[in-house]
């Protein structure tokens, strides 16, 4: 059952806030349950404290991490089986009444069974998990909601950035058109003069379309 934490931290706090990293990223189930039959048995928490340092180099240094640490534990059990109540909640309404109601009005009824739940049965705790997996989910699709909402408006900023292109490249080619147009006979000149090599008629054309001198 020896797992070593892979971050190692100071001072008693850190070392709670370890055991938690450990105990949700590393542990197995099994593992998991084998210290939670070990704390609800006659082992005290001074022995566990130290047969937890044993096992994986927390040490803990006083019972009341290890009270606290077992609440978050419970609180976390609940958390997860309420979510996966949730979870079969959601798909029941979806699947007997999603063609007539809304995402949204079928979560509402999945919040609603999960409050009537907790209020049923008188667990408070499963009450705070409900709301805490209610604000996970709001905050999840506020984030999804934002990014698609950044993704329009960089599109909507690239067409206008397309369009604007595509006016001054149409612009462009009509004022030259035009003042090709303008100096037609100056150009043919240009074009027929013998003394002049194709370089110098094309630096000619481009002073009289567009006054740019040679270089």
């Amino acid at each position: 059952m020896k797992t070593k934490p892979q971050n190692q931290a100071v001072g008693p706090q850190s070392e709670l806030a370890r055991l938690k990293v450990l105990w949700r990223d590393q542990l197995t189930e099994t593992e998991r349950d084998s210290w939670r039959a070990l704390w609800a048995g006659d082992t005290s928490p001074a022995e566990s404290r130290e047969l937890l340092h044993l096992e994986t180099g927390i040490q803990l240094t006083d019972d009341e991490q290890v009270t606290r640490f077992r609440k978050w534990d419970a609180e976390e059990v609940s958390r997860h089986a309420e979510a996966e109540r949730m979870a079969a909640d959601e798909k029941f309404f979806s699947e007997h009444f999603g063609s007539a109601l809304t995402k949204e009005q079928v979560r509402d009824m999945v919040l609603a069974a999960a409050y009537r739940r907790s209020l049923l049965t008188g667990d408070f705790a499963e009450s705070r998990a409900t709301l805490k997996l209610d604000l996970e989910q709001e905050t999840a699709q506020l984030r999804a909601a934002s990014e698609q909402t950044k993704l329009e408006l960089k599109r909507e900023a690239e067409d206008r950035m397309q369009a604007q292109f595509k006016l001054s490249r149409e612009k462009f080619e009509f004022d030259a058109a035009e003042a090709c147009l303008k100096a037609l006979p100056a150009l043919r000149a240009i074009a027929g003069d013998p003394t002049l090599t194709m370089t110098d008629k094309i630096q000619a054309i481009r002073q009289k379309l567009f006054a740019v001198l040679p270089a």
